[in-house]
């Protein structure tokens, strides 16, 4: 049995916190809303409401309690707000913790990854070591028990396997990897594809266009990953590949459900507003736009959901331009 704090109450967060108390771990979840922390510790989740949380799961507004509660810290925040929020914790951690890093996205305005995030705004002292968790796993099958596998990504060996042991139940296997630069720009990446699945879908595309939708993606990823110095294993694996199908193609992905409604006509703000959650997968298409700039990347379905969602261009436009774009070989770009 060990202890977990938590930064965050949403989704993500709870499921996992729901996960945890399997192995009769106690966790502590950490949010700035005082009604939904409320109702965590009368056993209640808000986007759960028809589920049971586990007495071993509470709830808290104070950073400092979720630094003396656990020396592992679960980050399950919306990747722009996960600076802010660790600067503030830094103030309260007298020994050294593990950050368990389960938000997929890149900073908005450095373009960092979180765990570079996590290395800038935590005094180096306290940093025992960092491990990543990422793959196809949508909050509301992992809550309910459905059959999971995600993968645990560290540089630390010994870290990862830690971590893998403490997750892991008989419903969330977990596998080890060490291909940390990797696995982050793919959490980042498939949030941004699944806005583009969801504007095929929104148009009445069909299996055949989503098939090469997500194929054609990922080897823009691949293109990317390439000079970034990111394993080519890593992209067909559950942090890349399986994540990338998973939220291209699931109802419960709430980026690909905003990309539908862009499709079906909604302004980009209606459809965000309309999930009332957060859309990584906005700020990750200029993130990731961004990127291919600085590494000098084509990358043609970025560069038409970049104009979609930040310069107002039709979807249809795109997707002639897409198609009418000069023919290649597949193996060369």
């Amino acid at each position: 049995m060990a202890r977990i704090s938590v930064l965050g109450d949403g989704s993500w967060a709870c499921a996992l916190a729901q996960n945890l108390s399997k192995n009769n771990h106690e966790v502590l979840l950490c949010g700035i809303d005082e009604e939904r922390i409320g109702m965590i510790n009368e056993g209640r989740s808000f986007y759960f409401p028809d589920i049971q949380l586990s007495k071993k799961i509470r709830g808290t507004t104070s950073l400092e309690q979720v630094a003396l509660f656990s020396d592992d810290i679960l980050i399950a925040l919306p990747s722009h707000a996960i600076w802010d929020t660790l600067e503030k914790l830094n103030k309260y951690i007298t020994r050294p913790k593990t950050f368990i890093n389960a938000s997929k996205g890149l900073e908005p305005h450095s373009l960092m990854r979180i765990s570079e995030v996590v290395y800038e705004s935590i005094d180096i002292d306290n940093i025992k070591g960092y491990v990543l968790l990422t793959g196809p796993s949508h909050a509301e099958e992992v809550i309910a028990g459905g059959l999971t596998s995600i993968a645990s990504i560290s540089y630390n060996a010994k870290e990862a396997q830690r971590i893998q042991v403490m997750f892991s139940t008989n419903t969330l296997r977990i596998y080890t990897n060490n291909d940390l630069v990797g696995g982050e720009l793919c959490g980042a990446m498939k949030n941004a594809m699944a806005i583009g699945a969801g504007i095929l879908d929104g148009r009445g595309g069909g299996d055949n266009a989503k098939a090469a939708f997500i194929v054609r993606s990922l080897n823009e990823m691949m293109r990317l990953g390439d000079k970034m110095g990111i394993a080519p294993e890593t992209f067909i694996g559950l942090a890349g590949m399986g994540d990338a199908i998973v939220t291209c193609i699931s109802k419960h992905s709430r980026n690909r459900n905003t990309g539908e409604l862009i499709g079906k006509g909604l302004s980009v703000d209606e459809a965000v507003a309309s999930c009332n959650m957060v859309v990584e997968g906005i700020g990750a298409i200029k993130s990731i736009y961004r990127l291919s700039k600085q590494y000098n990347v084509g990358m043609p379905i970025i560069s038409e959901l970049y104009s979609i969602i930040y310069q107002g261009k039709d979807a249809t436009d795109s997707v002639s331009a897409l198609m009418a774009r000069e023919l290649k070989s597949e193996r060369n770009e």
